[in-house]
């Protein structure tokens, strides 16, 4: 029976919950970040899942730190480069997961706090293999141009919810990478004069 007020965690049981609070959240999340952030979760999830049968890195934790990355990244991914914007976020993942994750729904309240129950060694060991997932993304799509070794080095990193199917990757030149950025505009450099001689 679904209380109302109270999610039920796999681990911990019935806690405080508010699921439109956080289904708005997340709704307001998309809009600044779009469908990208949704799949990002779903990999984390996948990540999470693969890593560990069961733990204390909750769906919301790992969602609220997708969320709080992109939002300090403040970088504007292509919709359609999943590979990209899963590198971005987990060149930062271990150091975001390293630190204290408020409840996004309910900050400033420690009781609800998505790591509150972690232990020392538990962090350690989410961190570590956050560490473990951005080597292995590295080497999936920057250490290799081989679609069938693209895909076994993210099997590695993400379990077997990745495809074995070789035509959903697409090897790009370096040039469709660099464009599929926005552009920045940065001031020039100040050049002094100088005397030769």
């Amino acid at each position: 029976m679904l209380r109302v007020g109270e999610a039920h965690h796999r681990l911990r049981g019935w806690e405080p919950s508010d699921p439109r609070k956080i289904e708005d959240w997340f709704r307001r999340a998309l809009e600044t970040h779009g469908e990208v952030l949704r799949r990002l979760c779903r990999y984390g999830k996948a990540w999470r899942d693969f890593q560990w049968p069961s733990c204390k890195l909750s769906s919301l934790a790992i969602m609220a730190c997708m969320v709080d990355i992109l939002d300090k990244l403040n970088l504007e991914l292509p919709n359609s480069r999943d590979d990209l914007a899963i590198l971005h976020v987990c060149e930062h993942l271990a150091d975001r997961l390293n630190q204290p994750i408020p409840n996004p729904v309910m900050a400033g309240n420690d009781a609800v706090a998505l790591d509150r129950d972690w232990k020392p060694e538990e962090r350690s060991a989410f961190v570590a293999k956050a560490k473990e997932l951005y080597q292995r993304l590295i080497d999936a799509l920057r250490g290799t141009d081989d679609p069938a070794q693209v895909l076994k080095h993210l099997q590695a990193a993400l379990g077997d919810r990745v495809t074995s199917d070789v035509a959903v990757i697409r090897v790009l030149q370096h040039e469709a990478t660099v464009k599929s950025f926005s552009k920045v505009t940065i001031a020039p450099p100040v050049v002094r004069r100088s005397t030769s001689g």
